[in-house]
C-alpha cells in the first residue's frame, strides 16, 4: 500500500509537471486499461479495485488548422484488494501498465476524427494478501503481454463512438489470443453549473485458452468540476467477461460495483 500511494504522489507530480494542456486524445471512459486515480467497491463479493495512475502528452510533433499529433506516455496500475472490516484491505494482486503512445486529431470524410496507438507492456503479480498462512492460495506464475492497441473516433454531439484492436506481438502464458477487437462508446454531458454527467460502455473480444468471449464494462457517474478543471466523480461500474487481473486471466468475472475518480 505504501508504495501505490509513493507512485500515487509521484504521478500526481508528474502531471503537474508536464500536461500543460488537456489530453489531446481522453481516455475511453469505459475502458479498464486506462489511467484513473479512484476506487471500486465490488458489491457483489467484497473486493475493492484501487487504480493510481496518469497519461500524459509530452511533446506536440505537428500542429496546423486541420490537424495535431502528440506523443505521450502512460504509466499506472491497478490492484485487487479484499475487505476484510476495520477499515483493512489486504492486496491480493496487482497489475502494472505502461508504455507510449501517439495521439491526434484531424479531418476524416471531412468528419472530425481522433486517434491513438498505444504500444505498451502489463506484468502481473501475486501479493500476500491472496494467501493463507503463509501459503498462496494459487501457483504464482508468470504474466506478461506487450502490445500495440490502435483506435479511431469520431464524434456526435456529445458522444464519442470509437473501434479499433488490439495486437498482442508478445505474452505470458502463450494460451492468449493475438488479436482484440474493441469497441465503444463515451461522452460526458453538463446538466447544471459544475455537474457533468459522465458515461461509456467498453466492448472487447478476446480468446484464452480456445475459448473467445465479449467483455463488456461500463460506467456511469456525476462528475463535480472545479473551475481548475478538476474534480471528483461518484460512478456506478460493471463488468462481464474475463477476469481484468492477469492472475486470473483466465477466470470468468462478472461484477457490479460503486466508487469515485479523482478528475485532474
Amino acid at each position: 500500500m505504501k508504495k501505490n500511494l509513493l507512485m500515487l504522489f509521484l504521478l500526481l507530480s508528474a502531471t503537474k509537471l508536464f500536461a500543460i494542456e488537456p489530453l489531446l486524445f481522453k481516455p475511453l471512459v469505459g475502458n479498464t486499461f486506462e489511467p484513473r486515480v479512484g476506487t471500486i467497491y465490488n458489491i457483489d463479493d467484497e473486493k475493492l479495485r484501487l487504480d493510481i495512475g496518469t497519461s500524459i502528452d509530452l511533446s506536440t510533433l505537428h500542429k496546423s488548422d486541420s490537424a495535431e499529433v502528440r506523443l505521450g506516455g502512460d504509466f499506472f496500475t491497478y490492484t485487487r484488494l479484499r475487505s476484510v472490516g476495520h477499515f483493512k484491505f489486504p492486496v491480493e494482486a496487482s497489475d502494472y501498465f505502461f508504455g507510449a503512445n501517439v495521439s491526434g486529431k484531424s479531418y476524416l470524410l471531412e468528419q472530425p476524427f481522433e486517434w491513438r496507438v498505444r504500444i505498451a507492456h502489463i506484468s502481473a503479480h501475486l501479493v500476500d494478501g491472496f494467501a493463507s498462512d503463509s501459503v498462496f492460495l494459487q501457483r504464482p506464475f508468470s504474466y506478461s503481454r506487450e502490445f500495440v492497441e490502435a483506435i479511431g473516433a469520431i464524434r456526435y454531439k456529445n458522444v464519442r463512438f470509437y473501434g479499433g484492436t488490439t495486437f498482442i506481438f508478445s505474452t505470458l502464458p502463450k494460451n492468449l489470443g493475438k488479436w482484440v477487437p474493441q469497441f465503444g462508446f463515451d461522452g460526458e454531458y453538463k446538466f447544471w453549473r459544475n455537474l457533468y454527467l459522465s458515461y461509456g460502455y467498453d466492448y472487447k473480444i478476446s480468446r484464452i485458452k480456445q475459448i473467445t468471449r465479449l467483455n463488456a464494462t461500463g460506467q456511469l457517474g456525476v462528475i463535480f468540476k472545479s473551475t481548475m478543471k478538476t474534480g471528483i466523480g461518484f460512478y456506478i461500474y460493471n463488468h462481464n467477461g474475463w477476469n481484468e487481473h492477469g492472475m486470473f486471466y483466465d477466470k470468468k468475472l462478472n461484477y457490479s460495483g460503486i466508487g469515485f475518480q479523482l478528475i485532474f
